[in-house]
């Protein structure tokens, strides 16, 4: 059996993708992802757009505060709620599934706006860039 290979370079880097690999192209580049990986992250995006509509929900009514829901509530309540509601949406088995997953821990990220580096306030006052 012959093994087809795709590859895309650039100056200081390199992506291959085997045959059969799903292909996920966008402004900053090309992502090749193996089959057996691809049902985990249809999965994790379903789980991640659920979520993203339920803060949503929780917003529109006006009683909650971002720190309240996202990214997760620290409410038991609230989280009770929201496990509620990813439960009804997808469904008593497929939840069951999920909530066996590892679930990530804390993750250690530099300070700064969806994880990246921000300099400090200091240093925007001043004007300088990095």
């Amino acid at each position: 059996m012959s093994s087809s290979r795709a590859s895309i370079s650039g100056p200081d880097w390199q992506r291959h993708g085997d045959a059969g690999d799903v292909v996920f192209g966008e402004q900053r580049g090309v992502s090749f992802i193996p089959p057996h990986l691809v049902q985990g992250i249809v999965d994790e995006a379903r789980v991640t757009h659920i979520h993203d509509e339920w803060t949503k929900k929780k917003f529109d009514e006006g009683k909650y505060k971002s720190t309240d829901v996202y990214s997760r509530p620290r409410d038991p309540g609230l989280l009770k709620e929201y496990q509620d509601y990813l439960k009804e949406k997808l469904g008593a088995q497929a939840y069951e599934e999920y909530m066996k997953r590892p679930q990530p821990g804390p993750r250690r990220r530099p300070r700064g706006v969806a994880g990246g580096f921000s300099p400090s306030r200091a240093e925007r006052k001043k004007g300088k860039r990095l």
